[in-house]
This record gives structure tokens, C-alpha cells and sequence, in this order.
């Protein structure tokens, strides 16, 4: 929550992107996020690197403002690494 959470908050869950409202799928509010991407098939805790989320924002797919910075990519690799856990 203190790391990923205001990534997608500055970066996607932005009106008419990944907001409460369902404008695209999954929702990365704070309070959605986590449900979304773990029960959307967008985390994969075994392989990491094949995440949905992570290879959407490491092959710039996403944000469509721009790439992420590489720490912020970084930070996302390694919550997923860590088990992907709820705090």
C-alpha cells in the first residue's frame, strides 16, 4: 500500500482509465486494486516477470501517458516477487 498503490494512483487510476467506475478493467483505486488484480489473472506470483500488469507496464503498453519510471517498474516487479501481499 506504501509503494504500489501510489503508483497506480498517480499513474492509472486517473478518470476514464482504471477508476472506481470501470472505465477499463482492473480497477487500481486504492480501495479496488488489489482485489482486481488478484482475482483478474493480472498478478502471477510464480513467474513474475509473465504478470499481466508487469509486462503491460514494462513493454510501455501502459501507462499510455508514457513509461513508468524504472524504480516504479522495479517496485511492482518486486511486490509481485515478495508474494504480491495485501498490506
Amino acid at each position: 500500500s506504501g509503494d504500489v498503490i501510489p503508483i497506480f494512483s498517480k499513474n492509472c487510476s486517473l478518470s476514464g482509465c482504471h477508476d472506481a467506475n470501470g472505465s477499463h478493467k482492473p480497477s487500481l483505486t486504492p480501495e479496488n486494486a488489489y482485489n482486481q488484480l488478484m482475482s483478474g489473472g493480472f498478478v502471477n506470483t510464480i513467474a513474475p516477470n509473465q504478470s499481466g500488469i508487469y509486462t503491460l507496464i514494462k513493454g510501455g503498453a501502459m501507462p499510455p501517458s508514457g513509461s513508468l519510471k524504472a524504480t516504479d517498474q522495479q517496485k511492482i516487479l518486486d511486490w509481485i516477487r515478495n508474494g504480491a501481499p495485501n498490506n
